[in-house]
């Protein structure tokens, strides 16, 4: 996955993200973004998934609904 993400930012990096041992902060932080999407779209299918369970199991399964404004 990370390699992927890398993969697919780079050509809009306009280099890499380790410069000579440096770390570019400004291409890095467009690389921690786009990761980011990854974990918001994994924690809605899980939570999409607990709520459906609940419903058909009638338990009540806490997953911090708040942060996901539902």
């Amino acid at each position: 996955m990370l390699y992927k993400t890398y993969m697919e930012i780079l050509p809009k990096l306009d280099g890499y993200l380790n410069e000579n041992g440096i770390l570019n902060l400004q291409r890095f932080e467009v690389f921690i973004k786009k990761l980011s999407q990854f974990d918001i779209e994994l924690f809605r299918e899980t939570y999409d998934d607990m709520k459906y369970m609940e419903s058909k199991t009638g338990k009540n399964i806490v997953l911090g609904e708040k942060m996901v404004g539902a």
